[in-house]
C-alpha cells in the first residue's frame, strides 16, 4: 500500500499499488472539509484562465444551475459532488484525456483511479451511485458551465472540438464572479449542509 495525507482532516488514504489489490482502502472515508478545502484551492482549465477561478466554484455554479432548473436536492448535490475526486486525483484536461486513453486503447490508469475515489465519494455522500443515475443531467449541466466560463473567463475563442456540436448547450444566464479561497470553501460547505439536510 501506498499512503497520502490530506487536508484539513489530516486524514491518511491508501491506495493499493500490486496487482489484486484494491485501489482505495476499504476502510476509508472521504471527508467534505478535504474536498471543499482542496477544490477551492484548484484552478479551473489547468490555471489556463484569466484570473483563479475555483473547482469549487465551479462545482457549486453547477448545483445552482440544477436548482434553477427545477431538480431535487438529490440531483443538485450529485451537481455539488461531480468532481469532488479531483480533490485526491486533481485533474487532467479533458483533450489530454482523450490522448491518454487513445494511447492506452481504452480506459487509463488515471480514469480507473479517479473512478474509484468518485464512486466512494458518491456511495459516502448520496447513499448510492447517484453519479450514475444522474449522468446525463450532470453532463448537461457541466458543460454549460464550461461554456459559460469559457465565455466570461477566457480571452480566446471557445472550443466545442471536446465535446458533441449537437448537444453543446448555450452559456447560463449568469455572471462569474471568481470568489476568494476562503468564501469559496465556505459556500461549498454550506451548500453541502444545506443540500444534505434537505435530503435527509
Amino acid at each position: 500500500m501506498l499512503y497520502f495525507q490530506t487536508y484539513p482532516s489530516n486524514d491518511v488514504v491508501g491506495l493499493g499499488d500490486q496487482p489484486g489489490e484494491e485501489i482505495l482502502e476499504a476502510a476509508w472515508v472521504p471527508k467534505i472539509s478535504d474536498i471543499a478545502h482542496s477544490l477551492s484551492m484548484l484552478c479551473r482549465f489547468g490555471g489556463h484562465i484569466r484570473t483563479f477561478y475555483s473547482v469549487a466554484q465551479h462545482c457549486v455554479l453547477c448545483a445552482d444551475a440544477a436548482r434553477d432548473g427545477g431538480y431535487l436536492p438529490v440531483v443538485q448535490l450529485a451537481c455539488l459532488l461531480h468532481d469532488a475526486s479531483e480533490a485526491y486525483v486533481q485533474d487532467v484536461l479533458g483533450p489530454i484525456k482523450k490522448v491518454m486513453r487513445a494511447w492506452e486503447k481504452g480506459q487509463t490508469s488515471y480514469d480507473a483511479v479517479e473512478s474509484a475515489f468518485q464512486e466512494r465519494i458518491t456511495l459516502t455522500f448520496l447513499g448510492s451511485n447517484a453519479s450514475v443515475m444522474f449522468t446525463q443531467l450532470i453532463n448537461y449541466y457541466d458543460i454549460a458551465m464550461y461554456v459559460t466560463e469559457s465565455q466570461q473567463l477566457r480571452d480566446e475563442a471557445l472550443l466545442t472540438t471536446s465535446y458533441n456540436a449537437e448537444k453543446f448547450p448555450i452559456a447560463l444566464p449568469i455572471i462569474i464572479e471568481p470568489w476568494a479561497q476562503g468564501e469559496t470553501r465556505r459556500r461549498f460547505l454550506g451548500k453541502f449542509a444545506d443540500l444534505e439536510s434537505q435530503i435527509r
